[in-house]
């Protein structure tokens, strides 16, 4: 299995979208390593749109993204009761950009 890279832009990272579950939660190739070192303390947004960080998805608010960490390293983003990848339009092999916001 190859995993695709991440990438350092302006303000943050840019990665891909490794596998999009039934939920529409989106599996990342950003490690959780690489984000905490980018984004610690700091307030950041997921594709243009405010996102925060929470401990596992039962943390995530009503309305609002979030991440959290995957259980295979990566940061997977989420959405309470609606589909983060609708929200964000996107699809298997597309691109995240987490900046700070």
């Amino acid at each position: 299995l190859q995993i695709p890279g991440t990438e350092p832009i302006p303000g943050g990272l840019a990665g891909k979208v490794l596998y999009i579950d039934p939920y529409g939660n989106i599996v990342t190739s950003i490690p959780k390593q690489t984000f905490d070192e980018e984004f610690q303390g700091k307030e950041f947004k997921v594709n243009g749109k405010r996102a925060h960080l929470a401990s596992s998805y039962g943390y995530i608010r009503k309305g609002c993204l979030g991440i959290v960490p995957g259980s295979l390293g990566m940061i997977e983003i989420c959405s309470y009761m609606e589909s983060a990848a609708s929200l964000l339009g996107l699809d298997r092999g597309g691109g995240v950009k987490v900046e700070v916001s």
